[in-house]
C-alpha cells in the first residue's frame, strides 16, 4: 500500500512506472522493447506480474527488436488463413503474450514464466478494447500464476480456452482444466 504501479507511454513504449503514495515522481520500473499491456500486484508487494506480446523463439528484448525490424522491412500486405486475424485493437502479427514476473525494485527486468509457449495468454479485454489483466491470478502466498490461453481458434472464430497455472520462477504451464 505505500506505492501505486501504473503504464504510461512516457516514453513511447508502454512501461511501467511506481509512483510513492505520499507522492513526488514516478519512478520508471521497466524500459524494454515490447509494450507492456498489463499488470498484476503479488500479494506480498514484492512482484509485479505483466504481460507483453512477444515473437516466438525469442527470450530477450535485442531478438525481440531485431524480429520486429525484419517484419518492418516485409510486405505489408497481410494473408491469414485462420482465425484469429485480429486482437483487441490490433492485427495479429505473429507475436505471442506471455506473463513476465517483475520484481518491484528498480530497475527490473521482467522474466519469462512461459518461454517458449506456442500459445496466447488471454488477458481480459475493456470495452475499449484495451487489455485487461482479470484473467490473470497470482496465488495467496505468491508462489503460482493461473491464467487463461487459448490453445486453438475454430474456424468459426471460437477459441478454445483452457486455464493454466505456472511457477511464479517460470517453467512449462500445468492445464487445470479440459
Amino acid at each position: 500500500g505505500k506505492r501505486i504501479a501504473f503504464l504510461s507511454r512516457r516514453d513511447g513504449k508502454s512501461q511501467v512506472y511506481l509512483l510513492p503514495v505520499e507522492g513526488g515522481e514516478a519512478l520508471a520500473l521497466t524500459k524494454t522493447w515490447a509494450d507492456i499491456e498489463t499488470l498484476r500486484w503479488s500479494p506480498d508487494g514484492a512482484t509485479l506480474v505483466v504481460s507483453a506480446s512477444v515473437f516466438p523463439g525469442c527470450d530477450d528484448d535485442a531478438c525481440n527488436k531485431a524480429s520486429e525490424e525484419k517484419r518492418a522491412r516485409e510486405s505489408t500486405a497481410r494473408v491469414y488463413e485462420a482465425w484469429p486475424y485480429a486482437r483487441a485493437m490490433s492485427w495479429v502479427d505473429g507475436r505471442r503474450t506471455h506473463l513476465f514476473a517483475l520484481p518491484v525494485s528498480a530497475p527490473a527486468t521482467p522474466r519469462d514464466l512461459t518461454p517458449g509457449w506456442p500459445h496466447d495468454i488471454l488477458p481480459g479485454t475493456n470495452i475499449d478494447g484495451s487489455p485487461d489483466a482479470r484473467d490473470v491470478a497470482i496465488s495467496p502466498d505468491g508462489k503460482e500464476v493461473v491464467f487463461a490461453a487459448a490453445e486453438k481458434t475454430e474456424p468459426n472464430g471460437e477459441r478454445l480456452v483452457r486455464l493454466y497455472r505456472v511457477p511464479m520462477t517460470g517453467g512449462e504451464p500445468q492445464r487445470l482444466t479440459q
